[in-house]
């Protein structure tokens, strides 16, 4: 996690897919991220230096007008390299309008292609055998129906993420 350290990430918070994270990590618990269920807004978003409240402000200005109340999942996606997450194409609206507002943040740092379809992530380096796993798990679990609560933006700091917002000027 040391290559997350002072970038941050901006996320909408999905609590009703927790308990399939939680489930998922006690199958796999290398591969799942120490994070709450959420759908990326943009990874990464601003350096931690170049965060201020007027950029938290903009963007939850920014999103507010097509930010969904509420997502459902009723598909997996998945990359041979050990990706799984639920797709949830509600979302589609915000990260367009992110991407509309700051051309230069490509998705990921451009590591699969300059879009990136909303997801809730399951996985992201799962093994073989544990991607089978937890693909069986989520197909049981599907569909999910959860709030959608943010946006909200957090950073790595000593190797555990923390909230930004009181400190930034």
């Amino acid at each position: 996690m040391a290559g997350y350290e002072g970038i941050t990430i901006a996320l909408a918070l999905t609590p009703g897919f927790d308990s399939l994270l939680d489930r998922a990590r006690h199958l796999a618990p290398t591969a799942v991220r120490p994070l709450p269920a959420h759908i990326t807004i943009a990874m990464p978003f601003l350096s931690l230096s170049e965060v201020k409240r007027g950029n938290l402000n903009e963007l939850s200005d920014l999103v507010s007008e097509v930010m969904p109340s509420h997502v459902e999942g009723r598909d997996l996606v998945a990359s041979d390299r050990g990706f799984l997450g639920v797709e949830v194409p509600e979302f589609t609206p915000v990260l367009e309008r992110v991407r509309a507002k700051w051309p230069a943040l490509r998705p990921y740092d451009g590591r699969y292609g300059d879009e990136s379809r909303p997801h809730v992530t399951i996985s992201t380096k799962a093994e073989p055998s544990q991607l089978e796993a937890l693909r069986e798990l989520a197909d049981v679990a599907l569909p999910l129906t959860s709030a959608v609560m943010g946006p909200v933006v957090v950073t790595m700091e000593g190797g555990q993420w923390r909230l930004v917002g009181a400190e930034v000027g």
